[in-house]
């Protein structure tokens, strides 16, 4: 279920993502790697999808892979985009 906030728009620039929260006035700039996340997000794919996919890719990296998604989707919390 995607639970991104109503108070939050984002945008794409080239390979970056803008997110802003226009009620704590923060914005976030994605990297390609978090904009890649983020759009899977966006389209309704869960967490663990979501590192399923990129440990597809990594196989011999998929215990950095889940940690580093997990903590991507942890600061989403903490910035108040989901």
């Amino acid at each position: 279920m995607i639970d991104i906030k109503t108070c939050v728009t984002f945008g794409r620039v080239g390979d970056e993502t803008l997110i802003v929260n226009s009620d704590t006035g923060k914005v976030l700039k994605l990297d390609s790697q978090g904009t890649a996340i983020w759009e899977l997000y966006y389209r309704g794919y869960s967490v663990e999808h979501i590192i399923s996919q990129f440990s597809n890719k990594f196989p011999n990296q998929t215990e950095l892979i889940r940690s580093d998604i997990i903590n991507f989707f942890e600061m989403l919390q903490t910035e108040k985009i989901l």
